[in-house]
C-alpha cells in the first residue's frame, strides 16, 4: 500500500501533466499546479525543487526500468529478429503503462522545442541515443551473422523506431481522446502486422 507521501507525490504530477496539456509547460505556473491538487504552493515544494524538477520526474518516470527490460532482451539467447520483436513488444507494454494522457503530452512536449529547458532537452537527448543504439546494435549484430541482410543499419534502425513511436503515440495516446477523429480504423491494426512490416523489410 502507498503511504500518504507517495499518494500526494502522485497527486502533484498528475495535476501537472493535466495542466501541462491543457495550457502548456510554459504557461502553467507552481500555484496552478498546488490549487489544481488542493494543497499549498509551499507543499508543492516539499516534494520538487522547481517547475523544471516536475517536468523532469513526468518525463523520466519508468526510464530505468525501461532500459533494464531492453538490456534483458539484447542479452537473452535468442535470434536477432526474436530481439527486435522482443524490443518492439517491451514498447508497447511501456507504452501502455505510461497512459494516453502521459503518450499525448510527451508528442506536444517534443513538438514546442521552443518550451524545453536545456537541461532537461539534453537528457532526452541521452534516452533517444540509448534506445537507438539498442536497435542499431541488434540490426548490426543481425547483418555480422548473416540473419538480416546488407543494409543501412543506421538508417533501419531510425526507420523502426520512428515508426514504432508513430504507432504507438496513436493506438495509445490520440486515440483515447474522443475530440480527435482519425482517418482509419484503428481496430483494423494487428500488432503483429505491424511488427511484420518493420522487420522483414531487414530479414533475409
Amino acid at each position: 500500500m502507498r503511504n500518504a507521501k507517495e499518494i500526494k507525490k502522485n497527486k502533484i504530477l498528475d495535476t501537472a501533466l493535466d495542466l501541462f496539456i491543457q495550457k502548456g509547460y510554459v504557461n502553467t505556473k507552481i500555484i496552478d499546479i498546488a490549487e489544481g491538487a488542493g494543497i499549498g504552493k509551499g507543499t508543492v515544494y516539499e516534494y520538487f525543487s522547481s517547475k523544471e524538477d516536475l517536468l523532469l520526474n513526468i518525463m523520466l518516470g519508468g526510464i530505468d526500468e525501461y532500459f533494464e527490460g531492453c538490456e534483458r532482451i539484447i542479452h537473452s539467447k535468442q535470434s536477432h529478429t526474436g530481439m527486435l520483436y522482443g524490443i518492439l513488444e517491451f514498447e508497447i507494454a511501456h507504452a501502455k503503462k505510461m497512459g494516453p494522457k502521459m503518450m499525448l503530452f510527451s508528442q506536444q512536449f517534443m513538438n514546442s522545442k521552443s518550451d524545453i529547458p536545456c537541461s532537461l532537452m539534453d537528457t532526452l537527448q541521452d534516452i533517444w541515443v540509448k534506445k537507438f543504439s539498442y536497435i542499431q546494435r541488434i540490426i548490426a549484430d543481425g547483418v555480422a551473422c548473416g540473419e538480416f541482410r546488407e543494409v543501412n543499419v543506421d538508417l533501419a534502425a531510425l526507420s523502426i523506431i520512428g515508426a514504432a513511436h508513430s504507432f504507438l503515440g496513436v493506438k495509445y495516446g490520440l486515440s483515447h481522446f474522443e475530440k480527435i477523429k482519425l482517418p482509419f480504423d484503428l481496430s483494423t491494426f494487428r500488432k503483429r502486422e505491424f511488427f511484420d512490416l518493420m522487420i522483414k523489410g531487414i530479414v533475409k
